[in-house]
């Protein structure tokens, strides 16, 4: 459980408040999108956000901040006149009293369970910024705005912040929308930041817009997801990892954009787990869009590929998805920034080209890509 000091926090980062959208920069990139995965983790990882749980005052608070800081760098509202899209969800709340029943001497059981059902509204955020020649044409960044909120019933800490997952990728969207819009030059094509709610529940959101996308798949040129960036604080790394390596062309310009920053692209770690199905990308992916899903890398700049190894794990074993998911100001965030860097060079590129990539032959996605491109 933490909640940062307001003077704390203003120190911290280095001044950082909604006016500094407008304020004259000039610190580097990499010291700017660090500055700013710092500001929006803290704040949205706060205790006062109560886990950022849909349907809960935590999302009404998360929604509020996401739309504010949008608006104050200068994104327009992404869905029509809205910042939102409203999403249906069911939640399924079982009784405590269930009972089991057990029955011998050749043994039976039976199990007696009363669920209740509860229809509301949740609400993937929406931020564009308008292509100036092919405003039709899109590029998504995506990435999750929700974690598992309160838990009632535990004992001590019982606030699960979601720092890393996933305020970390929420702060990654708002760095990028920042980086955009500094630049001398209005992007060719649109760039849509969607925020979704309800990942953690089975990619609720993700998969309401795909199925009532505010963009056409087939004007869609790419989406780029970013999940848990900050996971384990590994700082810089000399590689890069692919969830669903060799799935796409997206792959080519993700080789050169880390050639630039002197790194090398490889397989995620265990792609037995199915993790390229586990986040928000997969939605998008299965109506066609190509997909790029970046995941940690452990080869560490400071301390070698076993160091951030055991880092890695300790993080999976001992924080995701626990109350201890919780921000720290000396998270080392430069790793992060890596990533970050690399999904802007890649949006900025596509954003400028007339380039519709596509999957690899005999990817489960591309025959929906294909006959999305042909009408």
């Amino acid at each position: 459980m933490k909640s940062i000091p307001s003077a704390l926090a203003a120190i911290l980062l280095l001044g950082a408040s909604l006016a500094h959208a407008e304020e004259p920069i000039s610190e580097t990139i990499d010291a700017q999108i660090q500055r700013d995965l710092h500001y929006h983790i803290a704040e949205l990882a706060d205790d006062a956000y109560e886990g950022r749980e849909p349907g809960t005052p935590g999302e009404d608070k998360t929604i509020a901040w996401l739309q504010r800081h949008f608006a104050a760098l200068g994104t327009q509202p992404g869905n029509g006149g809205s910042w939102v899209q409203e999403v249906p969800i069911t939640a399924v709340t079982s009784a405590p009293d269930a009972v089991l029943s057990i029955r011998g001497p050749d043994f039976s059981a039976s199990v007696q369970l009363q669920n209740t059902l509860a229809d509301s509204l949740s609400r993937n955020v929406a931020a564009l910024i308008p292509g100036v020649t092919h405003p039709d044409e899109v590029i998504i960044y995506t990435a999750h705005w929700d974690h598992l909120g309160v838990r009632p019933g535990e004992e001590g800490d019982n606030i699960y912040n979601g720092a890393s997952d996933n305020a970390s990728g929420v702060a990654g969207l708002l760095a990028i929308a920042r980086q955009l819009l500094a630049q001398d030059t209005a992007p060719e094509r649109s760039i849509l930041f969607l925020a979704v709610t309800a990942e953690e529940s089975g990619l609720l959101g993700s998969k309401y817009y795909s199925e009532n996308p505010i963009f056409p798949a087939a004007k869609t040129v790419a989406n780029f997801n970013m999940d848990n960036i900050a996971a384990g604080n590994l700082g810089r790394t000399r590689d890069v990892a692919v969830v669903g390596y060799g799935n796409s062309e997206l792959e080519n310009y993700l080789a050169r954009a880390a050639e630039a920053q002197g790194r090398v692209v490889v397989q995620e770690p265990y792609p037995e787990k199915g993790s390229y199905y586990r986040s928000d990308h997969f939605s998008l992916a299965q109506v066609g869009i190509p997909a790029l899903y970046l995941t940690n890398a452990t080869d560490s700049v400071k301390h070698g590929k076993a160091w951030g190894d055991e880092r890695l794990k300790d993080y999976t074993a001992n924080h995701y998805h626990k109350p201890s998911d919780e921000y720290d100001p000396a998270w080392d965030l430069s790793g992060a920034a890596q990533e970050v860097m690399l999904l802007l060079q890649m949006g900025r590129e596509l954003a400028g080209n007339r380039d519709f990539p596509n999957w690899h032959e005999g990817v489960e996605f591309k025959r929906a890509r294909d006959a999305s491109l042909q009408r």
